[in-house]
């Protein structure tokens, strides 16, 4: 007699042997039955393991992974629960890290009148006063760079002066 068996797992236990089979191939279990004949039994086991599989992934702060059937913006392990074609388990681990922006922050002051052209800014006649301008870099493979501008354009000082002379 044949036995054939197609399971999921790394052991599986034949209780007709009393026995634990833990690799796919055949065996035989031989037993005398009432005429003092022997009976064979053969075993065809074909064992499919559970498949794990781990994806390292970094995404910038505020990002959302959505790659390989997730979707998940927070940095940690995240699990997905598969079947394999055998129908066994098939586990997909994501290590997930939070990379943040990279922010440079400049102050520059300068007169009323002057341009200012300089890390990647060009402001043409700002006008008197404190303003803030950003500039967004992008850089491939990894998180943006963000310069922020503190531009203070000063005022000329003008008036008017008295003088008084002695003598000629």
């Amino acid at each position: 007699m044949e036995v054939l068996v197609d399971t999921c797992g790394t052991e599986y236990y034949w209780a007709l042997a009393d026995t634990t089979v833990s690799q796919s191939g055949t065996y035989y279990h031989y037993s005398t039955n009432a005429n003092t004949c022997t009976d064979t039994t053969a075993l065809m086991i074909t064992l499919h393991q559970s498949v794990t599989t781990e994806l390292s992934a970094q995404i910038c702060e505020g990002g959302t992974y959505n790659q390989n059937g997730f979707n998940v913006s927070e940095a940690g392990d995240h699990q997905l629960n598969l079947q394999t074609i055998n129908g066994c388990d098939s586990i997909v681990v994501l290590h997930l890290t939070m990379d943040n922006e990279i922010v440079s922050n400049i102050a520059v002051g300068i007169c009323e009148g002057e341009d200012y052209v300089a890390n990647g800014f060009e402001i043409i006649a700002p006008e008197a006063g404190v303003s803030e301008y950003r500039d967004t870099i992008r850089r491939l493979g990894t998180c943006d760079s963000i310069v922020v501008l503190t531009l203070t354009v000063n005022q000329p000082t003008t008036g008017d002066t008295s003088a008084v002379a002695c003598g000629s």
